[in-house]
C-alpha cells in the first residue's frame, strides 16, 4: 500500500510555534529598513567561510500574516547564502 503524503505549508507547520527550522535562503526576504548594518564586508569571503565551516549561528526570521518570511536577525548571513546558492 502506497503511504499517501499531505503537503502543507511553512505557515501551517510554524502557527503558534517558536522552534527551530531549515530554511531555503530564497524564501526569506530582507527589510532593509530592520537593518543596523551599514556595511556587509566582504560577501563572497564570508560564504567561502560558511562553505568551509558553516553558518555562524542562527538567522532569526519572523513571518508575516500572508506567509511571507523576513530575516530580522542575520542579513549579512543571509547575503553570504544567497551567494552559495548561485
Amino acid at each position: 500500500k502506497k503511504m499517501e503524503t499531505k503537503k502543507v505549508t511553512f505557515k501551517e507547520i510554524a502557527k503558534g510555534r517558536t522552534d527551530i527550522f531549515m530554511l531555503d535562503p530564497d524564501i526569506i526576504h530582507a527589510d532593509e529598513e530592520e537593518n543596523l548594518r551599514i556595511d556587509y564586508g566582504d560577501i563572497p569571503a564570508f560564504a567561502d567561510f560558511i562553505s568551509e565551516n558553516g553558518v555562524p549561528g542562527t538567522l532569526v526570521v519572523r513571518m508575516e500574516k500572508d506567509g511571507t518570511v523576513y530575516v530580522s536577525e542575520g542579513f549579512r548571513r543571509l547575503r553570504a547564502c544567497k551567494v552559495l546558492k548561485e
